[in-house]
């Protein structure tokens, strides 16, 4: 299988999809107002890397770097240290505290939706917040450039419920040969699903993955299939990826049915 979410190992920033209230445009956001749906722009690279929320709030429809999702939780060895241990949280990573359940949830996936190109940021209280009692994980959502796994690209709009929308194509897992990309981007095949795949000859497991693949991109299509497009199952041990692309040349956005 395929993990359809790249988590960002570095904690980070805090941005989001929709508006606070409280607060004006230009003004940080204390982490105890954080809301999901907030988004934030993150001015520099230190910003990005800050432990603490420093940052402005923007309406999602702005360009901005990344949206609150949900609220994570710190280790119980870590929450009950009366002052703020700084190099404790600097070690945690994003999958450490954040919860990862919620993110397909957010971002509105289905059976067989497969994000690609989002990464997972945590957000820990100031200092001064630390001294009041506050313990809150802020949990945000960014993209990244599949061409730049480092870059922290602007977008506009809100992540929440996208993949039930066509903008979806920017954060579904499309591949160009052997490079997986994002499927708003020139690719040769889409993944649409995975089945499990019996013991046997390389051969007969091919077989049985096309077959098996069939009613996946079926349901993945809405029974709508462009024309001129192929199954390409790729193998694993004891699976198969239904992976779903033009005969020949590359393509651009998604094939997923029933977007809005």
């Amino acid at each position: 299988m395929i993990r359809s979410i790249r988590l960002i190992v570095m904690l980070a920033a805090m941005i989001a999809l929709g508006s606070a209230c409280g607060a004006r445009p230009d003004e940080a956001l204390p982490t105890y107002q954080a809301t999901e749906g907030t988004c934030y722009v993150r001015e520099t690279a230190e910003e990005m890397l800050s432990l603490s929320n420093v940052s402005p709030w923007v309406n999602c429809d702005y360009p901005h770097q990344l949206e609150v999702y949900g609220f994570g939780t710190l280790p119980e060895e870590v929450i009950t240290a009366p002052d703020r241990p700084s190099n404790a949280l600097e070690r945690l990573q994003a999958a450490d505290v954040c919860p990862w359940a919620e993110i397909r949830e957010y971002l509105g996936a289905r059976e067989f939706d497969y994000q690609f190109g989002i990464s997972v940021w945590s957000k820990y209280p100031t200092q001064k917040e630390w001294a009041g009692g506050l313990r809150t994980v802020v949990c945000s959502l960014g993209v990244q450039d599949p061409q730049y796994p480092e870059s922290r690209p602007e977008f506009s709009g809100s992540l929440r419920n996208i993949m039930e929308r066509t903008q979806s194509a920017a954060v579904r897992l499309c591949r160009s040969g052997e490079t997986t990309t994002t499927c708003d981007q020139a690719h040769d095949a889409e993944m649409t699903g995975s089945v499990p795949i019996p013991q046997g000859g390389a051969q007969a497991r091919l077989d049985v993955a096309f077959e098996a693949c069939t009613p996946v991109i079926a349901q993945y299509t809405a029974d709508a299939p462009p024309e001129d497009f192929v199954i390409k199952p790729l193998v694993n041990d004891e699976s198969a990826d239904c992976w779903y692309g033009p005969t020949s040349g590359t393509t651009t956005g998604t094939i997923r049915g029933g977007l809005t």
